[in-house]
């Protein structure tokens, strides 16, 4: 099934130097982009400019793409948006990407708590971690083995050999 009709192609295809089109072939899109220029009084290139950056963006995590060379990549789109200073970029921008930026804050909000949750636990960890390493060290040193002293943070010590009894190997 296909969305265009492409008998009507040349209906809807801009003209080098005409107007910007008036309909489209996707009727949601043509509406929400009609609606937001009458709201707005915002050039209509630019409306679709913004109306196609919130759709790309919401598309980008759930379709991917292949490219000629065969790369699958996520859906993307780049918008540079050339307007005059007060032609309304930010305003017909945040009529389309408001819902984007709202989940986003959403999302954002989660992510902190999480991050602070996940803080707290890593901070446990690294107290219990230390613990354990100088508790390995002390014994290896009571049984009067070679380790220099030093605590190595960016290596695992294999304790299972601690607590048989025997001195702790570096993995």
């Amino acid at each position: 099934m296909s969305f265009f009709n492409f008998n009507d192609v040349p209906g809807w295809l801009p003209v080098r130097g005409g107007a910007f089109p008036r309909s489209m072939a996707l009727p949601i899109i043509g509406g929400a982009v009609d609606e937001a220029e009458r709201n707005i009084m915002a050039p209509r290139a630019l409306i679709y400019s913004a109306a196609l950056t919130a759709m790309a963006t919401a598309a980008q995590g759930s379709i991917d793409v292949c490219k000629p060379n065969g790369q699958i990549v996520p859906v993307s789109l780049m918008v540079l948006t050339v307007a005059n200073s007060g032609e309304r970029k930010s305003t017909a921008e945040n009529v389309f990407m408001g819902g984007v930026r709202r989940f986003q804050d959403e999302m954002d909000v989660i992510y902190q708590a999480e991050l602070s949750d996940w803080r707290a636990k890593q901070s446990i960890w690294d107290a219990r971690r230390k613990a354990i390493l100088k508790e390995a060290l002390l014994l290896d040193q009571a049984e009067g083995g070679d380790c220099s002293g030093q605590l190595i943070p960016d290596t695992v010590l294999s304790f299972s050999s601690v607590f048989a009894g025997a001195n702790p190997s570096l993995n």
